[in-house]
């Protein structure tokens, strides 16, 4: 970064460059079953179908079991660049500023995947299928320049600023799919070396032309935009003002893509904006109020809108939907801030609503015997929100050291998608969700703190308890049960740094995390993590070496489980949740000789 200070004018330049390589392998196993089941090890879901199953009766609940690997080689560079300039007019307060922000980004991969889907129905037959997707350099070219105008209206808060930003975006890609397990002799095994490729005559015989494609994609997005801060009345009890701001967004777009049969320019010019006003009052003591309403709407994503069925993972498909509108939005906000005892104490009041008309959503149609979910974006309304804060805060000791403070938060949510089920084997990759899904959720929550200075140590006692119920009217979400699911989920816990002798810093921290009140035991969990880091610096701060203590006490999993409104997911990881971690670190600075 360079920056260049004067009387009139102010420069500033920015240059980053990053690069990485890397060659990623994973794997997964899991089972999707029409009824819960307890004690499911990945050792278990291996050995499901073989003839030496400890539980065969788990099949009896079985939708599928699916096994998962995936290898990824490649490479990513980015640079970025940006030049800014603040240049004060001669004999007025006007300000302008203006700048230009340029990106290049280029990527390649070489991806590997192979998935086995197993079903309990014997007529329904195993689905198997292994790729190599082979995407070469693609690139990415982004420059914006952009300039305002600040307009000094007069003393105190009286101004207007115009500016306008032009970004131009310029992407190229290409991705081909080759089936591997369409080539001659090929097998459902996961024996083989999932990287194991033929001679390039061979495998381009399998080319997947309709997952497949070839995109050039152009935007030109105009931006221009409007602030006014101005003082309706001002006097000794206080001040009244009212802020204005407009931004508008006039994107068109250019997309030449090729997929599978479909050779077409996805074309379009997008006109978008966001507008708020705001009054609010100040006195003369610091108390505050304002009630704002912001109004936008939001464009589809242009891929969302094309005619395209993507099957490349077979077991979620995604179509899209040239049917889709705008969605628009709406959001209020009232606060009311107010000090006492000196302004050693502050307590604020936020009432926020908002609700989304077409809100742009992501449909689901599930097919309850083969597990297969299709995704087509649809708008859907009913989405809206609301919710109530309290913020109190409290100094106290000399010089304020020492605060308290709580959090309490009342929030309802009313969320609404499409989901629909079908019961045939089949899928043509037009299968539209038409059943609403609706699932209301209601937040109850507090959260106090309390912070200390200690001389040249610090310590903070903090803690976050919250009630959740969910409740929805579709019969399908079990997981909540006829009355709807109540939890809590709380977070307990204290934290400390230290300055110990010979320049040694010590920060730790203790929480205990947990939940309680599902019907099932597995998901009341309480765990006690304790995460410690010890530090010194050396050569008068140049460098500096540090030691991370993650998880002292092992009290982590690595399985995960989580509820939502489409069921219970147990996640199960291969990590290290308890290790240690050495850092050094050099810092280098320059500093401009002083003239």
């Amino acid at each position: 970064m360079y920056t260049y200070s004067g009387k009139q004018v102010r420069l500033q330049g920015t240059l980053s460059m990053y690069y990485s390589h890397f060659n990623n392998t994973s794997g997964s196993t899991s089972g999707l079953f029409s009824a819960p089941v307890a004690d499911v090890s990945r050792q278990l879901l291996d050995n499901l179908f073989s003839p030496t199953s400890p539980r065969p009766s788990l099949r009896d609940t079985l939708i599928n079991r699916q096994l998962r690997e995936h290898l990824g080689i490649g490479h990513d560079f980015e640079t970025s660049a940006g030049v800014y300039s603040t240049l004060k007019v001669k004999g007025t307060n006007d300000v302008v500023n203006f700048g230009l922000d340029g990106e290049y980004r280029e990527n390649a991969r070489r991806q590997f995947s192979r998935q086995s889907s197993n079903y309990a129905d014997s007529q329904q037959s195993p689905l198997f299928r292994h790729q190599f997707i082979n995407t070469p350099p693609r690139s990415k070219f982004e420059i914006s320049p952009f300039m305002s105008y600040t307009f000094s209206l007069g003393e105190g808060y009286r101004r207007l600023i115009v500016g306008y930003r032009f970004r131009y975006r310029n992407l190229r890609e290409q991705e081909s799919v080759y089936r591997l397990d369409q080539l001659a002799g090929a097998d459902s095994s996961f024996a083989r070396p999932i990287d194991l490729l033929p001679s390039v005559s061979e495998y381009q015989q399998v080319f997947d032309c309709t997952n497949s494609s070839l995109s050039h994609y152009i935007e030109n997005k105009h931006c221009p935009w409007i602030e006014l801060k101005h003082t309706l009345q001002q006097g000794e009890w206080g001040m009244l003002c009212l802020d204005v701001d407009f931004s508008g967004t006039l994107n068109h777009q250019r997309n030449d893509y090729e997929r599978g049969a479909i050779d077409t320019v996805l074309h379009r010019f997008t006109p978008t904006f966001e507008f708020s006003v705001k009054p609010w009052i100040r006195t003369k003591d610091g108390h505050h109020a304002g009630l704002e309403v912001k109004f936008n709407n939001e464009a589809p994503d242009l891929m969302n809108e094309a005619a395209i069925v993507d099957d490349t993972d077979p077991m979620n498909i995604h179509i899209g939907n040239p049917d889709l509108r705008y969605a628009f939005r709406m959001r209020t906000n009232l606060d009311g801030n107010l000090y006492s005892l000196n302004k050693n104490m502050h307590n604020r009041i936020d009432l926020n609503y908002g609700f989304v008309h077409n809100a742009i959503g992501m449909g689901q149609t599930y097919n309850r015997q083969t597990g297969i979910r299709t995704y087509r974006p649809v708008n859907v309304n009913g989405n809206w929100d609301a919710y109530a804060r309290h913020t109190i805060n409290y100094s106290f000791g000399d010089g304020r050291k020492h605060s308290a403070s709580m959090v309490t938060q009342f929030s309802y949510r009313n969320s609404v998608d499409l989901m629909s089920e079908e019961q045939g084997t089949g899928n043509s990759g037009q299968e539209v969700a038409t059943d609403k899904s609706i699932v209301r959720n209601l937040t109850l929550s507090f959260a106090p703190k309390l912070s200390l200075s200690l001389g040249k140590h610090f310590l903070n006692f903090s803690s976050n308890i919250s009630w959740d119920r969910y409740t929805s009217d579709r019969a399908t979400l079990s997981s909540f049960g006829e009355e709807g699911l109540s939890a809590w989920q709380y977070r307990v816990g204290a934290d400390a740094t230290i300055h110990l002798p010979w320049k040694f810093d010590l920060t730790t921290a203790l929480t205990l995390y947990g939940r309680t009140g599902y019907a099932d035991p597995e998901l009341n969990t309480k765990d006690v993590v304790w995460n410690a880091r010890l530090a010194r610096p050396f050569l008068k701060g140049k460098w500096l070496v540090v030691v991370d203590g993650f998880d002292i006490l092992g009290q982590l999993s690595n399985v995960t489980r989580t509820i939502n409104a489409q069921g219970r997911t147990e996640t199960y990881t291969n990590v290290l949740p308890r290790y240690a971690l050495l850092h050094v670190v050099y810092r280098f600075d320059k500093k401009p000789k002083s003239k």
